[in-house]
């Protein structure tokens, strides 16, 4: 009775499983550096600026608004 629901359900964990996002989205804000995105303490990025992230080799940080940020893997 419950097996095609549980059939159902690992078929669709085992499809979803290794899924990453290619961008996701965060805040980096810091009242000492208004309107700028504070990833870190040697990284602080102007509005409208991309950098290389540092930190990984293939992804790219662009800074947005008030602190929004972009976070995107190629």
């Amino acid at each position: 009775m419950h097996l095609p629901i549980i059939v159902l359900f690992l078929f669709i964990t085992h499809l979803t499983h290794g899924i990453e996002a290619a961008e996701w989205v965060g805040l980096y804000r810091d009242t000492n550096h208004p309107g700028k995105c504070v990833i870190e303490q040697y990284l602080i990025l102007k509005e409208g600026v991309s950098v290389k992230d540092p930190n990984h080799e293939c992804r790219q940080i662009i800074c947005g608004f008030n602190g929004s940020t972009i976070f995107q893997r190629p």
